[in-house]
């Protein structure tokens, strides 16, 4: 906070948040008949611009024929430089001017930040006083009955046991599957539930929920692998189940393949686990994605480190795909990139026009940007970069894209630090990966990504990303509309920053978004949720 002179000359400028792609900071609206949050800003305080990302975003979330937010110039200067600052501060949104400032009748406040919420009648009746967060701001428009109707968010019970982490949601269009791995002393066990197999009551009184399934083994070993970044998964569709895990294969922390097992139906069994690397290098393979092909089988792509154990000259970590039929058998292989981050997930789908993976490349000179490669009539692209970020970072984030594709559809969400600045963004695309839009913000300063995404039948964009502000991270869930406007955010889980409580997984079954992470707070367990919009 800032402590200001009372003898200091307060000539204000109002920004007029509006819910519109085409408004602009010359707008004025002093005489709307609707609520108002008043925000006073300054150029020169420090928490003045920290709020300007939240405020853009509130502005568009509120219903604006009931609520607009406005922003506050605290400093004395001329209309074009007060629009020159804005817009250099980042600020999207109308202004008023001298005179329709007189006409609020605000008086200027003794501390920055400050935010008002003045009535239609410009009656104040909130004071809200230094950095505000969007819940404070929501909590005080919600006492006055003014704040949007916040999605449900059910909390499921959890299949899954104690000691249980590492989960993953997967989906064959209609019933949602969620897979984890449970420690068991020197072994682990990889396990999934069929969700929607009864109705049941949840024990914490938190309404009528879907049940699960008895958990099912698919295999347990104690030769795996078990990273809190690379995780086995289950691939399932209307042809068949797939599941993969990671086994080691030599000495050395990171010598490791990739064991997959197919699910026979007849025999109710899983097939003994094969190897999807057959290079026979005592190196990492892992980062797996994988996404039905079909009747073909299932594409499963990976970081292969082969080329890393190379003499005398060491190569790069590459991205490798290949399509396994229901039986194992390896159909056709490709190497897709020849040079890739060493330990960013992938993540994959697929399009009308064919497959597509996303992953974080890597250059000669360590900039680490998100690089797309498309299967088309059967060819696979070239690698192009879904935005040039131009993030030069000695060492690997260990924070990979997420891709959904719907129809001709497709996004990717991903987390970015240039210059230290941590942000989440979304592309979109409307012709299966070929091009994108400029990327849409999603989260900025307090964030360490470890992004999801998925695409509603209703076409709404879904985002999930960790709020690490606070020593509890959240679990935080943003929705876009199939154009990119923002619709709202939402709290969805508490969960820890720490690199034990992994990755939060998102998919969605028609309108519903499910989201499972590994609850670190108390004892090691999965959690799951279902958010209804």
């Amino acid at each position: 906070m800032r402590f200001l002179s009372g003898n200091t000359l307060q000539i204000v400028l109002l920004l007029v948040l509006l819910n519109s792609a085409t408004a602009t900071a010359e707008q004025t609206d002093v005489h709307s008949g609707v609520w108002r949050v008043v925000n006073y800003w300054s150029e020169w305080c420090s928490p003045c611009r920290k709020e300007i990302p939240m405020l853009n975003a509130l502005s568009k979330e509120l219903d604006p024929d009931r609520v607009r937010v406005v922003g506050v110039n605290f400093d004395d200067a001329a209309r074009q430089e007060t629009l020159k600052t804005a817009k250099a501060l980042g600020i999207e949104f109308p202004t008023l001017s001298k005179s329709d400032v007189t006409a609020l009748g605000l008086r200027g406040p003794d501390v920055m930040p400050t935010t008002y919420i003045v009535t239609p009648n410009n009656e104040v009746v909130a004071k809200l006083v230094g950095l505000q967060s969007r819940d404070q701001i929501l909590k005080e428009l919600s006492r006055l009955g003014l704040a949007p109707e916040a999605p449900l968010v059910i909390k499921l019970e959890s299949p899954a046991p104690i000691n249980s982490h590492l989960p993953r949601l997967t989906s064959d269009g209609g019933d949602l599957y969620l897979s984890w791995v449970t420690d068991l002393n020197a072994k682990s066990r990889l396990s999934y539930a069929k969700l929607g197999e009864g109705i049941k009551e949840s024990s914490k009184g938190e309404g009528i929920e879907e049940g699960w399934s008895p958990p099912q083994t698919i295999s347990e070993g104690d030769n795996w692998f078990v990273n809190w970044a690379d995780f086995p998964a289950l691939s399932v569709s209307g042809e068949g189940m797939v599941a993969h895990w990671l086994q080691r294969s030599g000495a050395d922390t990171y010598d490791y393949d990739i064991a997959a097992s197919v699910y026979d139906a007849e025999q109710q069994q899983w097939s003994p686990g094969q190897l999807v690397n057959t290079d026979g290098i005592k190196a990492e393979h892992g980062f797996v994605s994988m996404t039905p092909a079909g009747d073909q089988g299932t594409l499963i792509t990976w970081l292969d480190g082969r080329n890393t154990r190379r003499q005398p000259t060491p190569g790069a970590m590459t991205l490798r795909s290949a399509v396994f039929d229901y039986q194992g058998n390896n159909l056709e292989e490709w190497e897709l990139d020849e040079t890739v981050c060493d330990c960013c997930q992938t993540s994959s789908a697929m399009t009308p026009k064919g497959p597509v993976v996303v992953y974080r490349n890597r250059t000669s000179d360590e900039i680490r940007d998100i690089f797309i490669v498309r299967m088309v009539d059967g060819v696979w692209s070239q690698p192009q970069a879904v935005h040039d970020d131009g993030w030069q970072v000695n060492g690997c984030p260990v924070n990979g894209p997420a891709v959904a594709a719907r129809s001709g559809s497709l996004v990717v969400a991903w987390f970015s630090a240039k210059s230290n600045e941590p942000k989440v963004q979304l592309a979109l695309s409307a012709n299966s990966g070929e091009t994108f839009s400029a990327p849409i913000l999603v989260a900025a300063s307090n964030t360490n990504g470890r992004v999801d995404t998925t695409i509603l039948e209703n076409g709404e964009i879904l985002v999930s990303w960790m709020d690490d502000t606070d020593s509890n991270a959240k679990i935080m869930l943003s929705r876009y509309s199939s154009n990119g406007a923002f619709l709202d955010v939402t709290e969805v889980g508490i969960t820890s920053s720490s690199r034990r409580s992994g990755f939060p997984v998102m998919e969605s079954v028609g309108d519903v978004a499910y989201l499972t992470w590994t609850d670190v707070t108390d004892k090691l367990q999965v959690r799951v949720a279902k958010v209804v919009y």
